[in-house]
């Protein structure tokens, strides 16, 4: 028979919910320090939170997990998402610059 007189609530609602009030509160705490011309908040930042979030809302578990990454790496990463990608990206290209010396040394492509 189940539990009759206990409304049960699935986890992906608890988590649905609690994006929208936390999309909601971070977004207009961007605005509010976009219209204070606060200098951390300029408009290409305001826009470029605004693309994640509307992807972490409405893009299913890969937007969430996108969304997630790229806020984690705001919050976390010195210099915050863009400064991430570009650490990753010299990162990257130094190692396949030495990657080809080593294959030039050895008579390779």
């Amino acid at each position: 028979m189940g539990n009759q007189f206990v409304k049960t609530v699935g986890l992906s609602e608890v988590g649905h919910a609690a994006g929208i009030a936390g999309a909601t509160i971070t977004t207009s705490i961007d605005l509010i320090n976009y219209a204070n011309n606060d200098p951390n908040t300029p408009g290409s930042k305001v826009v470029e939170n605004g693309v994640f979030t509307t992807i972490g809302l409405k893009g299913g578990w890969p937007g969430a997990i996108i969304s997630g990454i790229y806020f984690g790496l705001q919050g976390y990463y010195p210099g915050g998402a863009n400064q991430a990608a570009y650490d990753f990206s010299n990162r990257f290209g130094q190692h396949a610059q030495s990657w080809g010396q080593i294959k030039m040394e050895q008579g390779g492509l």
